[in-house]
């Protein structure tokens, strides 16, 4: 009986049933040394860096003006930064080292200047409630799906990269999130 058991015994105990429970549902344990975990953990560095967007619309609610002069500024920034690299890339090592920390895979990652529109758009045509409910779907469902994706996905989407795991945290992340915006008839 569980009653007899040791403090140390019950952890054990506990701990077997979890790792039973969680192999039944797929669950991979993730080897230290793995390339899996080190492609997790930067897949998450890379994730976090969407954070940031809750700034722009938070600064718009104060000072619209400033909000979306920002996003001008790192728009042409990083569009500089994409076209300098495809026409010079020696002369930009030091910046390009820091950016490859963030980056997918080979080439000029247009995803962050995507971003910058998209939440520049936002601010000029809408409110910054809306904008903000963009940087949520950005920063956190997109995150959420990218991660679950990741460790959980099992069954792909069609043939692409995707998975419906990532796909379904993606659908009730962004639901969760409308709840907030909308009413629960309308989300």
């Amino acid at each position: 009986p569980l009653a007899q058991l040791s403090v140390l015994e019950l952890q054990s105990f506990i701990k077997n049933n979890i790792r039973i429970f969680l192999s039944c549902l797929g669950y991979r344990p993730m080897n230290k040394d793995s390339s899996f975990t080190n492609r997790f953990k930067r897949e998450v560095l890379r994730k976090a860096l969407h954070l940031p967007a809750f700034a722009f619309p938070a600064m718009a609610f104060y000072a619209p003006v400033v909000a979306q002069a920002c996003l001008v500024f790192l728009i042409v920034f990083y569009g500089a930064l994409m076209l300098g690299e495809s026409l010079s890339p020696d002369k930009l090592s030091n910046i390009r080292s820091f950016v490859a920390v963030f980056k997918r895979g080979e080439g000029v990652d247009p995803a962050p200047l995507y971003l910058a529109i998209g939440l520049l758009l936002c601010l000029v045509f809408s409110s910054p409630i809306a904008t903000f409910f963009a940087a949520y779907v950005i920063a956190i469902c997109d995150s959420a799906a990218a991660l679950v994706g990741m460790r959980f996905g099992r069954h792909k989407v069609f043939s692409l990269s995707k998975s419906w795991e990532g796909s379904l945290a993606f659908a009730i992340l962004c639901f969760v999130g409308a709840l907030f915006f909308l009413s629960p008839l309308s989300a």
